[in-house]
Parts: C-alpha cells; structure tokens; sequence
C-alpha cells in the first residue's frame, strides 16, 4: 500500500513539473522578440503620446477582427467604468495610460474595468499588422515601470 501511494506521489511531482515547463515553454515561445520589445520602449526615438488619438486606427481595426470587440478606450485621467457595475453606458471600460512610437512600431498600455481591473500591453508592428496584446501587473503608473516589468518577463501573452 505505500509503494502505491509514493508511486502516486512521485507521479504527481512529475506530471506538475512536466505541466509547469510546458506553461513556461509555451510563455516562452508565444512572446515574440523580448530584445525588439525592450528596443523599442527603452530608445531615446521612441516618441511617447499620451492621447487615445495617437493609437493608430489599424490597430482598433485588427482588436475589432482578431478579438471581436469594440475598442473604447478614455485619456489618461479621464473616467471610464472601473468595475463590473456600469455606471454611464457612455463611458469606455478602458483607459489608456501611455503609449509610445519608433519605427514602424507602436506600444501602448491600458487599464480594462470589469470584475477585477487588469492592465494590458499591446505591441504592434505596423507593416505587417502583427499586434499582440499582454496581461501586465496592475501597478503601471509610467515607462519605468512598463520596461521593468519586461525586463523580469512578467508579461503574458493572452488569447481572447
């Protein structure tokens, strides 16, 4: 009866070491470029913006038709539903709060309300239309915080 039961254990011990690589290589390969990441939010070319208008319209293009949804999103320090509970029909569930542009690149990080707020990355290449879009900490206030963050790769590809 032991022998089964440490069989059991050592099988359990595997299959959650096997399960969490697989996690962390999956992480791994779905992230594109980590160095092209880090070039573009770090380089002094980069130009950083502030306003919702500064997003490139392709980019609310290819959200619409990769996740199906209408992409709302208020300026930094404007209101917009926070939570769950939608108090103005009107207001966006989504505030921006910074982005940035160099090359043909473009990243912007946003707050999304609902049920718990969560705080997202989206990187875009604007040649070819490559976007993918990251599940970030939600203490993103500024830049610094956004390149530590990628410098620990503690950002998640997300799929909708």
């Amino acid at each position: 009866m032991k022998y089964n039961r440490s069989m059991r254990n050592v099988l359990s011990i595997l299959l959650h070491i096997f399960f969490s690589f697989t996690i962390f290589a999956q992480n791994e390969l779905l992230t594109p470029n980590h160095c092209l990441i880090l070039d573009v939010i770090t380089s002094d070319n980069t130009i950083l913006f502030y306003n919702k208008r500064k997003i490139p319209r392709d980019i609310k293009r290819i959200i619409k038709e990769k996740y199906d949804i209408r992409f709302k999103i208020s300026n930094p320090n404007k209101l917009y539903n926070r939570t769950d509970v939608v108090t103005s029909p009107s207001l966006p569930n989504r505030q921006l709060l910074f982005g940035g542009k160099k090359d043909g690149y473009c990243f912007f990080v946003y707050k999304k309300g609902g049920r718990a707020t969560s705080t997202y990355f989206v990187f875009f290449y604007e040649k070819s239309c490559d976007l993918n879009i990251y599940n970030v900490s939600n203490d993103i206030d500024k830049l610094d915080d956004l390149i530590q963050i990628i410098l620990e790769r503690k950002y998640y590809l997300i799929r909708i």
